[in-house]
């Protein structure tokens, strides 16, 4: 009588050594995906210029033999979404190209995830040292908030006026939507 507790529980004490391993096992497995989709580490389109980022960042020489660095860098984590019918993976991104004296220009593009690999597309340049809030991809447009300076302001003053811009996917290459 005493040897059927016994079984039961060391049976038990299987059962639940055979259930951890599974799911141990199960979420240390790596998912095989065709196809690398890492925003953070491809190649952008900069004013007709091809920049790869590798870990959201690119440093190099600001002229051929120079000592000066460039260094262009993902501002913000990337949004995924949608951008059109046949955009339906995307990653919107806003990227800090700082090239030097007291310039910092922001630019908006997008990596789409196509079956064969990830390409970027064309850059939106947003401004000159202007504040970014925040990015994303809403009803397949890309959706950028900052703030921006008054036109007769300088490049001194805080930005303090808000500005949403919006840009949609045409032919292929991002346009800056006018409403």
């Amino acid at each position: 009588m005493k040897k059927r507790p016994a079984f039961v529980l060391a049976a038990a004490i299987v059962f639940a050594i055979f259930i951890f391993l599974f799911i141990f096992l199960k979420k240390s497995e790596a998912p095989t995906l065709p196809n690398v989709f890492d925003p953070q580490n491809a190649a952008y389109d900069l004013d007709g210029e091809k920049v790869t980022l590798t870990n959201g960042r690119f440093e190099g020489e600001a002229a051929p033999g120079s000592a000066a660095k460039t260094e262009v860098f993902i501002f913000f984590i990337f949004s995924l979404g949608a951008l059109d019918q046949d955009v339906s993976d995307a990653a919107a991104v806003l990227i800090v190209d700082p090239p030097g004296g007291t310039g910092t220009f922001f630019y908006v593009s997008a990596l789409i995830n196509k079956p064969e690999k990830a390409e970027s597309v064309n850059s939106i340049f947003l401004g000159d040292r202007i504040s970014p809030q925040n990015i994303s991809i809403v009803n397949g447009e890309v959706l950028v908030n900052y703030a921006k300076r008054k036109d007769d302001e300088p490049f001194s003053a805080k930005p303090s006026i808000g500005v949403t811009a919006r840009i949609i996917m045409k032919n292929g290459l991002l346009e800056l939507k006018k409403d």
